[in-house]
């Protein structure tokens, strides 16, 4: 699902970011390049704030504490 050529590309990236970070499908199609967080050490972070649509994240925390940092 990540390599095979056959799968268009956009859909092996989004199959990759899912499969590495753990985000829900929503939350992968919302990411922008602007998500991605190069100071944090190591590999970085992706900045999980919104889903597709600038939608807020479907979570029961408060909505200040919804938004976080994925590596």
């Amino acid at each position: 699902m990540m390599t095979d050529l056959p799968i268009p590309a956009d859909r092996r990236i989004l199959n990759t970011l899912q499969a590495l970070t753990g985000v829900r499908i929503g939350e992968a199609c919302g990411r922008r390049w602007r998500d991605s967080d190069r100071e944090t050490p190591g590999l970085g972070a992706i900045h999980v704030w919104s889903q597709y649509d600038d939608r807020p994240l479907k979570t029961g925390r408060a909505s200040h504490q919804k938004a976080r940092f994925v590596p």
